[in-house]
């Protein structure tokens, strides 16, 4: 029969490999209670250069932002391709991909609810 260990802390990284769902508190609310295997899938940081074009995105698909006037790194979720070719209708120029590990998506999580 399955078991069930809620674990609290704020070092995901140290039960990454363990845990099969991910559940964020804020405020006493749960934000997301999805399997792990989907942010990993669905929430990519996408490096492009700075070069306007941000009105264009989907709003409710950010997260965060953050960068300089030459470049800026965007949290996602979405369909990796489908992003991609977003910032490339608005003008930008994709520069990386990369997934994010639990721990940096519990973080973007919470600091999406904050805002």
């Amino acid at each position: 029969s399955p078991t069930t260990v809620i674990v609290s802390t704020h070092l995901v990284y140290e039960f990454e490999s363990l845990a099969d769902h991910l559940g964020v508190l804020s405020n006493g609310k749960l934000i997301p209670q999805i399997k792990t295997d989907e942010p990993r899938a669905r929430l990519k940081r996408y490096v492009v250069g700075a070069a306007g074009g941000e009105a264009s995105l989907p709003q409710d698909a950010v997260f965060l932002v953050n960068g300089s006037t030459r470049e800026r790194a965007y949290t996602m979720w979405g369909n990796e391709q489908t992003v991609a070719e977003q910032f490339r209708a608005a003008g930008a120029e994709l520069r990386e991909v990369r997934s994010l590990s639990l721990h940096e998506a519990a973080v973007a999580f919470l600091k999406r609810e904050a805002v």
